[in-house]
């Protein structure tokens, strides 16, 4: 098991989609940290977790997880649900949030058209908590 610079590692969930999800998650598996669940309804990250041997949960019942558990990170990627403030609260850390494009100029949906329709020079993606 690889561990980070410090010697420490931590628990978390990961909710979304996409492979971006999944090359997240792998970065933070191979750092040594333990992803105590996915949730999604993406196929392809249902399937991924499965056969990484990571428990894979219905998005909708996150809410009921963290009543159960604890955790110390959140991690939203490519997540196109909104997250109640009890369930941003429920991390002993942080909730963090990926977005897919520079905030808070481009906030909302479909972020990465917009700034292709507004010609953008520049564009990038934010990390932030939430």
């Amino acid at each position: 098991m690889n561990r980070n610079e410090n010697n420490s590692t931590f628990d978390c969930v990961v909710i979304g989609g996409t492979t971006l999800l999944i090359r997240c998650a792998e970065i933070l598996s191979d750092r040594g940290h333990r992803i105590k669940g996915l949730f999604s309804s993406d196929p392809l990250i249902v399937r991924w977790g499965l056969e990484k041997g990571i428990d894979v949960f219905d998005p909708a019942s996150i809410e009921k997880f963290f009543e159960e558990n604890s955790v110390d990170y959140l991690f939203s990627v490519v997540n196109e649900r909104i997250l109640s403030s009890k369930i941003l609260a429920s991390p002993r850390r942080l909730a963090i949030n990926y977005h897919d494009a520079p905030l808070p100029r481009y906030a909302g949906t479909h972020a990465t058209s917009w700034a292709l329709l507004n010609r953008e020079r520049e564009h990038g993606v934010s990390w932030h908590i939430a």
